[in-house]
């Protein structure tokens, strides 16, 4: 694979000296015309306050993007689950939201989304509420050391696998920060984890830290990890891998789940812990 993307960046190199060398600039090149589909983004949790769906239109390659265009205001968004209906208002900036305590989530069942709009555009999409939900259980806190020479601190967190479950897993930790009265929140560690990194029954990441003496006793960590499907985990590891700015990147084709346009429908649960790791301690 290595060998692979080398020959394709010596080539994509040599293409572009080749076209820096001719004579002439060709400008009559006709693109393709490709027009925008419906595209909808759903991840729903029963155990978050919100139930927000995302219903907007794909940006085409080729195209050149426009403040605002790609909103879908006048959306019909229906949700259904285990017999029950409700259909989900418009809040601004395509975001179509309720809260959960509105229409319940219950584990273990079914819910499907149907998007309409005036235009005749219909996506549909099915996800199952997982039945269960992990939760960080320890931490341990190392050193690894960098490329140039340098101790890096990491915390090491470690939760047990779940019985019958999938294996896919979302962890998001934030260091958490006070300063003048404000609290802010920086994202440490943004990964997705599935069966292969399992390891004698348990799974874990590792979040990078600094734990050399700061203006707190201690660093603050929110740790959150999602218990997700197929569907969740395959879409937001190629959002993960995705390098929009690399110009020798290949094109990422997004995963989807729903008919009739674009996008994903999926649902996970949801537990946090909050560690206060203490600073290390500087002779």
């Amino acid at each position: 694979m290595m060998k692979s993307k080398f020959s394709k960046y010596l080539a994509g190199l040599a293409l572009i000296l080749q076209l820096s060398s001719c004579e002439s600039i060709v400008t009559d090149v006709q693109l393709p015309k490709v027009d925008p589909v419906l595209a909808v983004y759903g991840f729903v949790s029963p155990d978050e306050p919100w139930i927000n769906i995302r219903v907007g239109r794909s940006l085409p390659i080729y195209s050149r993007p426009i403040t605002g265009s790609d909103t879908v205001a006048d959306a019909e968004v229906m949700l259904y689950c285990e017999g029950r209906s409700i259909r989900i208002p418009y809040k601004g900036s395509s975001w179509y939201s309720i809260p959960t305590s509105a229409f319940p989530l219950p584990a273990g069942s079914l819910c499907s989304l149907v998007v309409t709009t005036p235009k005749g555009e219909r996506i549909t999409g099915q996800t199952l509420i997982p039945t269960q939900s992990a939760a960080v259980s320890r931490y341990e806190v190392g050193q690894i050391q960098d490329p140039f020479g340098f101790n890096e601190d990491f915390v090491q967190v470690f939760w047990d696998d779940l019985p019958g479950s999938d294996d896919y897993y979302h962890l998001i930790a934030r260091e958490i920060s006070v300063f003048s009265g404000d609290t802010s929140r920086y994202v440490q560690s943004n990964q997705v984890v599935d069966a292969r990194d399992a390891r004698n029954g348990q799974f874990s990441a590792r979040i990078p830290a600094y734990l050399n003496s700061g203006r707190e006793d201690s660093l603050r960590l929110e740790v959150g990890l999602a218990t997700t499907g197929r569907d969740y985990f395959r879409y937001h590891l190629l959002r993960l891998n995705y390098f929009g700015d690399n110009p020798f990147a290949e094109p990422t084709v997004m995963h989807r789940n729903v008919e009739g346009g674009e996008g994903v429908f999926a649902a996970y649960r949801y537990q946090s812990v909050s560690l206060n790791i203490p600073y290390r301690t500087n002779p």
